[in-house]
């Protein structure tokens, strides 16, 4: 009879062969380091110009920097994924996927080191353990602190001087950071005082504190106390002894000197009967 029944309603196809932009990485930046295992990888969006649009990321992750081994292979539609990883140095890209499924070409990679691996601990060298000093200024040396993670490292950062009047450190009488292996420090009080050393690298990892070392500061003279009573009469009896004391609460008594003068006058040299012994 000829009759034609009435169009569906039309569908639309749409053809398309053609990837979305290449997504580019953002963060952590190109050779970034970090202490911590938990790293969040973002990138900018991918723009996909054919018209089905961006529908998800692809991101690798890898200690191989040609990618033949893959430590992490995920898929999301958000633009930053979190990933949990050891201590190693990886190498991360990142491309983008289209609901027509064209991919696009992998980002250029960037590394990113996760350093968990403290710096060696440095050994104190200068002033030695015990020493004494009638300087306020004083030059403390250490060796240097080497940082060689198993998988990398992000190199020495600093080091660490501490000193204190008590050995567990609680108050600090002086305290600094220094890229050098020795630091000249005024230590405005006298007596004995302790210091130490630590060093940190470049992500912030602390090796442990050196042990102390001590040192006396001792800026005063020794004390003489003369404890002959009387007047000088004593002086004109032969086979007397003269009462006298000397003390040196900080650093001690070294050695103690007379001298025997005929004269009360100091400079009289002519005069002396006993020179400085």
């Amino acid at each position: 009879a000829g009759n034609i029944g009435d169009w569906t309603s039309p569908f639309s196809v749409l053809i398309d062969t053609t990837p979305p932009e290449v997504p580019i990485l953002s963060a952590p930046i190109n050779g970034a380091a970090t202490n911590q295992m938990t790293v969040t990888f973002e990138w900018t969006p991918s723009v996909d110009t054919g018209g089905a649009g961006t529908k998800e990321y692809q991101l690798w992750v890898s200690t191989d920097n040609n990618f033949g081994v893959i430590n992490l292979d995920a898929t999301t539609v958000q633009l930053k994924l979190d990933a949990t990883l050891s201590q190693a140095t990886y190498y991360w890209q990142v491309r983008a996927r289209d609901y027509a499924g064209n991919i696009s070409d992998w980002s250029s990679p960037f590394s990113v080191l996760i350093d968990t691996t403290p710096p060696t601990v440095p050994e104190l060298v200068s002033p030695i353990n015990q020493a004494t000093t009638n300087q306020m200024t004083i030059t403390f040396e250490w060796t240097v602190s080497v940082d060689s993670g198993p998988y990398g490292s992000s190199g020495v950062k600093n080091y660490e001087l501490q000193v204190s009047t008590d050995n567990n450190f609680v108050q600090l009488n002086y305290s600094t950071t220094t890229v050098q292996l020795k630091l000249d420090a005024t230590i405005e009080q006298e007596g004995q005082c302790y210091w130490r050393v630590r060093t940190s690298d470049k992500v912030d990892n602390y090796s442990d504190w050196s042990g102390y070392y001590s040192l006396t500061i001792d800026t005063s003279a020794p004390r003489i106390v003369n404890n002959q009573s009387g007047d000088n009469e004593w002086q004109k009896s032969p086979g007397k002894s003269y009462n006298v004391d000397f003390f040196d609460e900080l650093s001690k008594l070294d050695f103690v000197q007379y001298r025997i003068s005929t004269s009360t006058v100091i400079s009289d040299e002519g005069a002396v009967i006993k020179q400085w012994t």
